[in-house]
């Protein structure tokens, strides 16, 4: 086996080193000015070697094998004989080996390289935007805008001599207004209280409550006893207390002492618009009010602590703009469309242009852009249509979803969570500038529509579906999507060939290596045969010449076969195809292991 195995990878590291050669002159990348166009030709030369690493793995063991089988046949041997035996059990290993790199170079190594390629390219085009934004903002003296961008350009290019130059003008530009800077709450610090999350009791709140009342801190006493009143019922020991201060509370902050400091004054009402319509659940309204407050108050701790509960409130029913990826991420995706029924018997399609997920959150968060939904009543008639420019959807366990939601989502609660999208998009500084849903159909209906929506599928089947739809689908999720492709208006046939394909590919490959071995044998040299001197020079790179068009026209003939077998079904088809390679290998293996020699 060594024979073999030093030859082939001997011939697999002269041909690496031509397939390098090739894509240095081959691989031409395109305007990278930024840099990458090493690294863009390098994972080319690689996918140039993937391309014809089946013939060469072909014809270096084929060679390989010929000089091995040489090496036994010095005296007659007979059929199943140990030394037949031997060479046969060593064929079979080497045919393994050559099948599993194979195996990972195209399932692995090809996604790997194409997605490198991808990178290089966004990589450029983001930074080439960021920079020229930066210069457009700073031209036109909005610093903070173009402090915001330089800093992306630096995160991707942090060497880049240009990048580093606008950085510092940037930030000299920046220091004397930071000061004045509107401060946005921190998304990864505490929340602001866990009244939501049950993490304070009735006795707790009230407790709270009459110690800020105490402290004639008003608006504090009002919202924890106002948070009692919401989430208890007269039933409970702590509601008439909570209710006496809520209401002591308001008359406080509704009729507030006369203030000495008209400025104090001021302030006081300005807060008290602001906790007024956070109490009557206006979040967003509540959120700039206060983000407007903390612009001349920073170290109010009424306007800190209310900006945060109308922050996170807020968040929890919009996404703020600033928070949109790159758009060139957007572009290099491929389109995601589906469609689901509905357990009323409608349907509704979905068509998504593009899908990028959020950094650090495991894919639980994604962002969406020109997301459109139709949807049918079960008679096929439209029934309500609109388009989102961007949306972000988040994966909502299904145990937090009330018992209405459960019964109109049905078939998607067979997950352990569920797409929940939120539609509207908010600027996080200036109010009235947004993002939302156009309704197509009805008319006039967008008044009143709703800011989210629950897609009607369990969340784990929408990032399958995404893989699904991409130019390069794993394996394993071919595996799993395919009882869900009808499921969601694909066609089974479609994916199944795909799959069954891409399993046949391997196995063909290690017939047509037994069939190699078998030539080899007929094949066999000695060393000290003159066409052995000349052997390194000419037939590797002929049999790899002649490997690769042949291969070629083999695995496109069984790849027809299969979309033929589709029809039969998707276990009926794995079956044939197993068969077929079970009866081909076991074919080439007794006519390798019945060989004999005559010399002697």
């Amino acid at each position: 086996m060594k024979y073999i195995l030093r030859l082939l990878f001997i011939y697999l590291i002269l041909s690496a080193a031509a397939s390098f050669g090739a894509g240095f002159f081959l691989v031409k990348p395109p305007d990278l000015p930024y840099g990458g166009a090493s690294a863009y030709r390098v994972a080319g030369s690689f996918l140039i070697f993937i391309e014809f690493l089946p013939a060469i793995l072909c014809a270096g063991f084929l060679c390989g094998a010929a000089n091995a089988f040489g090496k036994r046949d010095r005296a007659y041997i007979l059929r199943l004989s140990p030394s037949i035996v031997k060479a046969f059990q060593e064929t079979i290993v080497c045919v393994v080996l050559c099948t599993g790199i194979l195996f990972g170079a195209e399932e692995i190594g090809r996604p790997l390289f194409r997605r490198i390629q991808e990178q290089k390219i966004s990589r450029n085009a983001r930074l080439t935007e960021y920079i020229g934004l930066t210069k457009k903002y700073l031209a036109g003296e909005e610093y903070f805008l173009a402090e915001k961008y330089i800093l992306k350009a630096q995160e991707i290019a942090p060497e880049n001599p240009e990048v580093q130059d606008l950085f510092a003008r940037a930030e000299y530009e920046t220091a004397d207004s930071r000061r004045t800077q509107a401060a946005r709450p921190a998304e990864d610090g505490p929340p602001a209280i866990s009244l939501e999350g049950g993490a304070y009791t009735s006795f707790d709140l009230v407790r709270m409550a009459e110690d800020a009342y105490g402290r004639g801190a008003w608006f504090d006493a009002h919202f924890y006893a106002w948070a009692v009143l919401e989430s208890t019922s007269e039933r409970d020991p702590n509601y008439a207390r909570a209710k006496r201060l809520a209401s002591l509370a308001w008359n406080r902050l509704s009729s507030p002492e006369p203030f000495t400091d008209k400025e104090a004054g001021a302030l006081f009402a300005k807060k008290r618009e602001g906790y007024s319509a956070l109490m009557e659940k206006n979040y967003l309204r509540a959120y700039y009010l206060f983000t407007d407050l903390q612009r001349d108050h920073p170290n109010d701790p009424d306007v800190a602590h209310y900006l945060n509960i109308a922050f996170q409130r807020t968040r929890d029913r919009y996404f703020f703009l600033d928070e949109l990826p790159d758009l060139e991420l957007f572009n290099n995706l491929d389109t995601v469309y589906f469609s689901y029924r509905r357990p009323d018997g409608g349907r509704d399609m979905v068509f998504i242009k593009g899908m990028v997920p959020v950094k650090g959150t495991g894919g639980a968060v994604l962002f969406l852009r020109n997301l459109s939904v139709s949807s049918y009543d079960s008679s096929g008639e439209l029934e309500r249509a609109f388009t989102a420019p961007f949306a972000k959807v988040f994966a909502q366990p299904v145990s937090d979803l009330d018992s209405d939601t459960r019964n109109a989502l049905g078939g998607a609660l067979r997950g352990k969570s569920v797409a929940y999208v939120m539609l509207e998009g908010v600027d996080p500084a200036t109010e009235g500038k947004a993002v939302r849903p156009t309704f197509i159909f009805p008319e006039n209906s967008a008044e009143g529509a709703p800011s989210f929506i629950f897609l009607g599928l369990p969340y784990e089947d929408l990032l399958l579906i995404v893989d699904c739809t991409r130019t390069s689908v794993p394996l394993y999720s071919l595996f799993q999507f395919l009882p869900l492709a009808p499921v969601y208006g694909f066609s089974a046939e479609v994916y199944m060939h795909e799959l069954y394909t891409r399993i046949a590919r391997p196995l063909v490959f290690a017939v047509i290596l037994m069939a190699a071995a078998l030539i080899a044998w007929h094949f066999r040299m000695a060393q000290t045969s003159t066409f052995f001197k000349l052997f390194w020079i000419f037939v590797p790179p002929g049999v790899t010449c002649i490997a690769y068009p042949v291969i070629g026209a083999v695995q496109f003939a069984v790849g027809a076969a299969i979309y033929s077998l589709t029809g039969l079904g998707s276990a009926l088809c794995l079956g044939t195809i197993l068969a077929a390679f079970a009866v081909a290998f076991g074919i080439s293996a007794i006519a390798l292991i019945s060989r004999r020699s005559t010399r002697g």
